[in-house]
Parts: structure tokens; C-alpha cells; sequence
């Protein structure tokens, strides 16, 4: 039951990008489009992308490819779902991948464009610091993963 309303919901916000997908490989059309989805479409689309990257390479690997672009606005869905705890996860890694506080566009801007230093070099104590918040968002997928929470939510 779980998956099948994640994947309704997932489905319809990605189907645009299966007719253009050169919205991905553009900064603005992708984050125009994304802002233009329905709210529950916005929710499903940042909350998974998140638990699948996390899950299949960690938080280096969400800000690396460039799906960190949504990291500020998942924060604000991940509390609408009910996970403040990894809302406030994923708010201490923006700051350890954005130490000098760059203002939130420039900041996301240079993420699309590899241009931040500490994820595209592979600064090793960035990385540190993020495998630590990996391990911890492995603990507390544990015990209530978000996914259900994320289907919860849907189903409302």
C-alpha cells in the first residue's frame, strides 16, 4: 500500500520530465518545474528523491548529483509529513555543505553547477561529517521509516 501511493503521486510529478528531459539539465527550468507541481507532488518528488539518494549513496551523493537543489525545499515537506527529525537532519547537513552561509540561490545555483568546493573536491571532512548524518538517518529510518510517513501523508 505504501509504495503504490508513493508511486501514483511520484509518477505524476515526474511525467513531465519523461516528454522534455532537458528540464534537468537546466537550473531554472528544473526548479521552475518543480516549484509548479501540485504540493503533495512537490512532497513526494523532494521526500523520495532524498531517501533514495541517502539510501543508495548518502547525503554526499544528494548534494553531488545535483538533487541538492531541493534541500531547502524539502525541509518545510518533511515537517508537513511529520519528520522533524529529518528535517532538522537534512537542515545540519545544508549547513556543513554550505559553511560561509552563500544566500540559499547563489548557494543552490553553484550546487547544479558542481561549483561547491566541498562536495565536488570530496573534501574528506565534509564527507566525514556527512557520513555521520548518514549513519544517523539510518537509525532513524529504523524505527519509523519515512517513507511511511511520506505515504501517510499522501493518503490524507
Amino acid at each position: 500500500m505504501e509504495t503504490e501511493i508513493i508511486e501514483k503521486y511520484y509518477v505524476q510529478a515526474v511525467l513531465p520530465l519523461g516528454a522534455d528531459e532537458s528540464i534537468i539539465l537546466d537550473f531554472d527550468k528544473w526548479t521552475k518545474f518543480f516549484s509548479g507541481l501540485p504540493i503533495k507532488q512537490q512532497v513526494v518528488y523532494s521526500v523520495s528523491i532524498l531517501d533514495w539518494q541517502v539510501n543508495n549513496g548518502g547525503l554526499h551523493q544528494y548534494f553531488f548529483n545535483p538533487y541538492g537543489i531541493f534541500s531547502y525545499a524539502t525541509i518545510p515537506h518533511l515537517k508537513r509529513i511529520g519528520r522533524l527529525d529529518f528535517a532538522e537532519l537534512l537542515n545540519r547537513a545544508i549547513n556543513i555543505v554550505n559553511p560561509y552561509e552563500e544566500p540559499e540561490g547563489i548557494f543552490l545555483r553553484e550546487l547544479f553547477n558542481r561549483q561547491v568546493e566541498l562536495i565536488s573536491d570530496f573534501d574528506d571532512s565534509t564527507g566525514e561529517m556527512l557520513d555521520k548524518l548518514d549513519d544517523h538517518y539510518y537509525q532513524l529510518n529504523e524505527n519509523n521509516h519515512i517513507l511511511k510517513a511520506l505515504a501517510k501523508y499522501l493518503d490524507q
